[in-house]
């Protein structure tokens, strides 16, 4: 068949305005989804409450290793570390979880793409957090690009189809978390008015003196109880480091290696640490429930500083032995980082 030029030039322009309209088409329902997702979710929250609730164990893996949590039973809200180590879990950990769940609100939504996941550096994931529930249900949280200057971050869920950005809560840095931040890795309880007194025994080698510091909780302020040049200032800022400090290691249970080495230490005492306070013990009595203070006793010794521990990776670095005898846990602490602390207020 032949065409005429006029013919020719009706059909090529045809198939233009074809072309044109099919890839407008296309790039329209892009557009629109698009749209429609930032028109149904912007302002809303990642999920319910409720449905954060139900977790009842986690997988997380970022740069520092895979970690697995879990609840002891279906009606608890405390998470428990299962692996790599069985410790109580970072209670903070999964309060700012929840903040960035079920509080922090979307603020911008982002169609899923081959180009965006690269720009958003979601297309190689290192952090991902997968939540299951009683019936194995799954749901996946995959991190992105985070953004330190205005503390926000680029993520995706398994339960929609694209990109969300939203403010992550204050201090939370999913991408470089270990070990420690993770578990409860705190020494000291915090600051409270229930503080009593604390006592601070120093051990000098070799002669074996001991030097005692006494502090006792006067209208809310810690004071050293014995006259001395340290103003009320150093001695808070003392504190409020010590009870902030975490252990490099938690240890649970001793291996038999670990208790021979322990036994040799047992007499190498550093520092020896005393703090009373109040608990509040609940009595019910005739179908009537009260409260009433009762003094309790905690204490921490610190051992002479070791570099070598049993299956304990120390990298040949000095650190102290801390138990806590009322929970019978193990603390393995830098011995630069414990100085420098203490070297603030002892002699």
């Amino acid at each position: 068949m032949i065409f005429s030029k006029k013919n020719l030039s009706i059909i090529l322009l045809s198939s233009f305005v074809c072309t044109t309209i099919f890839f407008y088409y296309l790039n329209f329902q892009q557009e629109n989804s698009g749209f429609y997702l930032k028109k149904q979710n912007l302002g809303q929250v990642l999920i319910k409450e409720s449905d954060f609730l139900k977790f009842q164990e986690l997988k997380f893996l970022n740069a520092n290793g895979e970690f697995r949590f879990s609840k002891k039973n279906a009606d608890s809200q405390l998470w428990s570390m299962d692996t790599p180590q069985q410790n109580m879990a970072n209670e903070l950990f999964f309060n700012q979880l929840y903040q960035l769940l079920t509080t922090s609100k979307i603020k911008k939504i982002i169609p899923l793409s081959d180009l965006n996941l690269k720009t958003y550096l979601l297309d190689r994931p290192k952090t991902t957090l997968t939540f299951s529930d009683s019936n194995k249900e799954k749901f996946e949280l995959i991190i992105g690009l985070a953004n330190t200057i205005d503390n926000s971050i680029y993520l995706k869920t398994s339960n929609r189809q694209a990109i969300f950005y939203l403010d992550l809560p204050s201090g939370f840095a999913l991408t470089n978390y270990n070990l420690s931040d993770l578990i409860e890795s705190r020494i000291f309880p915090s600051l409270s008015t229930s503080w009593l007194s604390f006592k601070i025994r120093k051990h000098h080698s070799p002669t074996q003196s001991i030097l005692e510091y006494s502090f006792i909780n006067e209208s809310g302020k810690i004071i050293l109880e014995q006259k001395n040049d340290f103003s009320n200032i150093i001695i808070a800022d003392f504190f409020k480091k010590m009870t902030d400090f975490k252990a490099d290691f938690v240890l649970n249970d001793f291996t038999s290696n670990q208790k021979n080495i322990f036994s040799q230490l047992n007499k190498k005492i550093f520092l020896q640490l005393s703090l009373k306070s109040f608990s509040i013990k609940s009595s019910i009595i005739e179908n009537a429930q009260s409260t009433s203070p009762e003094e309790q006793i905690e204490n921490w010794t610190i051992y002479n500083p070791i570099n070598n521990f049993p299956e304990v990776d120390l990298k040949s670095e000095f650190y102290y032995l801390i138990h806590n005898h009322r929970s019978d846990k193990f603390y393995l602490v830098r011995k630069n980082a414990l100085d420098l602390l203490f070297n603030e207020i002892l002699i």
